[in-house]
This record gives structure tokens, sequence and C-alpha cells, in this order.
């Protein structure tokens, strides 16, 4: 069972690797619960489990950077009995949101949008400093949406192109009185601090 374990948990880290806030906790949780969930699909009891889970955590921490021993023994163990009832019905991912570990899919999509939209007005406030014009920034918002999917993770190009050159001149007219952050926040895209 140990060595099906250990073998376990170096594949779910390689695959909860990902680029989301408060990531050193959601990637911690997820494998940890990806091994409690490979525990309950071999039918391994609760109490079992409960009594072998420092071993998880050990593991873990051998595998992932970070003080992740003392936030798995911490966090993760006092909801052992939580992530086993739950991972009847859900994913290990669904999980760690459901714990508040990780952030979920609407959160994840708002801060992709909000990001895409801040970087974009962003490159677009650096050419209106430049005394760019509105005509030429709107001939030249493709490159910017091209530069922004070379730079940044996700399917931005099609968020870019679709959602945000349409809204160039409004992002322009905006940048006269406020931040990049307050136009994404004007046009939707980000959540109002």
């Amino acid at each position: 069972m140990k060595t099906t374990l250990v073998l376990f948990l170096l594949v779910c880290v390689g695959l909860t690797v990902s680029a989301q806030k408060n990531d050193f906790y959601c990637d911690t949780c997820v494998a940890f619960a990806s091994a409690i969930k490979e525990l309950v699909e071999e039918e391994v009891p609760l109490d079992k489990i409960e009594k072998n889970v420092q071993i998880i955590c050990t593991i873990l921490a051998e595998a992932l950077p970070g003080n992740i021993k003392h936030f798995c023994e911490k966090e993760l163990i006092p909801e052992v009995d939580k992530i086993y009832n739950e991972l009847d019905n859900t994913s290990p991912q669904k999980v760690c949101e459901i714990l508040e570990f990780c952030l979920t899919v609407s959160a994840q999509k708002n801060d992709f949008y909000c990001d895409t939209c801040v970087a974009f007005a962003s490159a677009i406030k650096e050419l209106v400093l430049e005394e760019v014009p509105l005509d030429k920034i709107e001939k030249n918002a493709q490159i910017i949406c091209t530069l922004l999917a070379e730079t940044l993770p996700g399917n931005i190009k099609h968020f870019c192109e679709k959602e945000l050159i349409p809204e160039v001149d409004k992002i322009y007219n905006e940048l006269d009185n406020t931040s990049p952050q307050k136009v994404c926040e004007i046009l939707e895209f980000c959540e109002t601090n």
C-alpha cells in the first residue's frame, strides 16, 4: 500500500501544479485529497486512513516545496473525516474548494478575466502615455492580444479578441481619468474593490 501511495502522490504532485492564488494551499490540499481518494477507491476504511495519514503529509513534504508538513498536519489532518466523506460525491479539487483551500472555478475565471483585462489596459495606458492616437492603438490591439497570449497562461487570445478589442475606445477614453484596474472594474471584468 505504501509504494502505491508514494507513486500516486508523486503523480498527483505533477498534476496539481497550477498558477492560481493560494496555489501552495490548493496544490497541497488537492494532492492530499487525491491520496485519500485513492485509498477510498481501494476501500480502505476511514479509521485505517486516520492512523496512517501522517505518512501522506511526510511524503508530500518531501515532494512539494514549502512548509507543507506544518500545513498538512495543522490544516488537512483535522479535515480527514470531511475529505473522506466528500470524496464519495466529488473530486479532490472540489473538496479543496469546499474547504476553501482552492479558489472556485468562478473565482479563477474572474481572476483570469480581470488579470487579462488589467494587462491589456496597462499596455494601452503605456501607448496613451506615449501619445499614440486611438486609431493606431485600435489597429495594433491585435498585437497586444498576441503578446499577452505569449506571456500569460490560459486562453487569453480568444478572450482578448472577443471581449477586449471591441472595448479599446472605451478603455482608451477611461484611461485619461483612472487606472487600468479601475477601467476593468468599470467594464465588469474585475470585481469592485
